[in-house]
């Protein structure tokens, strides 16, 4: 994975981390050896299999401006440090301090895509927004869709995903979201929990995360496994249901078919193909 840097801000907030001076630009922030380009920095990471610093050559310290790593490399360009990822979550958790653009977080166990994709569509229409790509959303991803946000957007979303206990919390402290959205929690992804309800418990951090003085979540009352474990009552909590009319959003469904769905009486486009509902 590699994303482009859309601000100036990267290289202060290294010199904050490694407590020296930066005398590079960087242009972009790679994690694949394969995608690395000229003005790069390479984050060397643990995979499954094998290390990023294994396929560092002369071609990518040639291309990169500088290397971040926890194994050892022989070049000048390398900065040792004791864990590559908690360095590129510690970068991103930096950058989420210093940018005024405010965080939309969206977690659950299905259609966290979706949901991101249609609300892009939505807020693009009047704020200038940046977004995750593809299904980034892990303790890696996540903090290079952070880095890769436009510093002058309104808002930038968020898809956060969990396969264990607590990742939700990590992501949390890592964006720092000013709203959140769990769109549902079922059993479909139980592996790595020690039960349902440590998995819903993991979810619920978002929830836990967004600060009821500034802060908005959306709350769905048709799940069960969401409203049983909320506050509806909170200042921090919007609830929203196709069931429930004393939600503060109702929404109607019967016109997705043709594109349109209609909450509180109000009726939208749907900006993408409905085929798939």
């Amino acid at each position: 994975m590699r994303i482009k840097i859309n601000n100036n801000m990267i290289e202060s907030i290294l010199e904050q981390i490694l407590k020296k001076e930066i005398n590079f630009n960087i242009d972009g922030i790679s994690i694949d050896s394969r995608k690395i380009k000229k003005g790069d920095l390479f984050i060397a990471l643990k995979g499954e299999n094998s290390h990023g610093g294994e396929f560092v050559n002369n071609e990518l310290i040639n291309k990169a401006s500088h290397i971040i790593s926890d194994i050892e490399i022989d070049a000048p360009k390398v900065t040792l440090v004791e864990d590559s990822r908690k360095f590129l979550m510690k970068l991103a958790s930096c950058f989420r301090q210093k940018i005024k653009t405010k965080i939309i977080g969206i977690t659950g166990s299905n259609g966290k895509t979706s949901t991101k994709e249609l609300l892009k569509d939505f807020l693009k229409t009047k704020y200038d927004i940046s977004y995750s790509k593809a299904n980034y959303n892990t303790t890696i991803s996540l903090p290079l869709s952070l880095l890769a946000c436009d510093v002058d957007s309104d808002y930038c979303i968020l898809e956060m995903g969990a396969s264990k206990t607590g990742e939700i919390k990590i992501l949390s402290d890592i964006c720092n979201p000013d709203f959140g959205l769990i769109t549902n929690i079922s059993e479909a992804h139980i592996a790595g929990y020690k039960d349902f309800d440590d998995l819903i418990q993991t979810k619920l951090a978002l929830y836990e995360s967004i600060n009821s003085s500034n802060g908005l979540f959306f709350l769905n009352k048709d799940d069960f496994n969401i409203s049983n474990n909320c506050d509806e009552k909170s200042n921090k909590v919007i609830s929203y249901s196709i069931n429930d009319v004393s939600s503060s959003f109702v929404g109607d469904l019967s016109e997705i078919k043709n594109g349109i769905i209609s909450i509180n009486n109000n009726s939208f486009d749907i900006p993408y193909n409905t085929n798939v509902f």
